[in-house]
């Protein structure tokens, strides 16, 4: 009953709808025409749905910290076994219609290409998406979960990784190996390998973690879990909205 109880219907729930928003999102970015994605109003709120990665990602780090798989070995095995995943994933979803011949012309078009577009192979199967974004974290979080006990600690570090990424962002030493696994970490050029930079986006799932040790700490008690999480989130907007809003650029 104990772990039956660990579980969180409303995440769950949560989860499966961003999925069905990501297959939505990437339908549009791959078949639409860049005039559908964003100078209509359907594709602009769609386009807009992207933002909610981040919810996805608190869910991932509450569910982490819950989950029956506690050791670190298992984070870094699940890491690794994610980033190729998304290699995998990036190798069918690109590379099979260009190989066969049915990739959408929308979607080369968008990215100013004209076909055949064998040179920009390997940049298709490097993007870095949602996958690599979740495996690169799992190499991290699994030692804050493992070694960080206080969930204060936890929350810090999740506000300090948001607070240094735009600072450390676009280290590039000029080693092709090294950087694309610094792209993987710290790239904010837009298009480029990476949509999902683990900073800051993993300072998401972090927090996550702060919110599921909270759980823990609560004797898994979901209402006063969501309580919290609403006060701090109130909190968290009142500080973020206006540096957003005047610092528009930097962020």
């Amino acid at each position: 009953m104990k772990e039956q109880s660990k579980r969180i219907l409303t995440l769950d729930v949560i989860k499966g709808i961003s999925v069905i928003g990501m297959i939505i999102i990437h339908t549009l970015l791959v078949y639409a025409n860049v005039k559908s994605q964003y100078e209509t109003a359907i594709g602009s709120f769609i386009v807009f749905l992207g933002r909610g990665t981040s919810i996805f990602l608190i869910c991932m780090g509450i569910t982490f910290m819950t989950s029956s798989h506690q050791s670190l070995i298992s984070a870094l095995k699940r890491g690794i076994l994610l980033v190729f995943a998304g290699l995998f994933m990036n190798f069918m979803k690109f590379m099979i219609p260009v190989i066969f011949n049915f990739a959408p012309d929308n979607f080369i078009q968008k990215y100013g290409w004209h076909a055949p577009i064998e040179q920009q192979y390997v940049y298709l199967v490097q993007l870095g998406d949602i996958l690599q974004l979740a495996g690169m974290s799992l190499l991290f979080v699994g030692f804050i979960r493992e070694y960080v006990k206080n969930k204060y600690i936890m929350l810090a570090i999740g506000l300090f990784v948001a607070l240094i990424s735009r600072e450390v962002s676009g280290i590039n030493p000029d080693y092709p190996v090294i950087n694309y696994i610094l792209d993987l970490l710290f790239n904010t050029d837009y298009p480029a390998y990476v949509y999902f930079p683990v900073f800051p986006w993993m300072a998401f799932i972090i927090i996550g973690m702060f919110f599921g040790k909270w759980f823990q700490e609560l004797n898994y008690d979901t209402n006063q879990l969501f309580k919290n999480m609403l006060y701090v989130g109130l909190l968290f907007i009142v500080v973020g909205a206006p540096l957003v809003f005047l610092y528009g650029d930097y962020h």
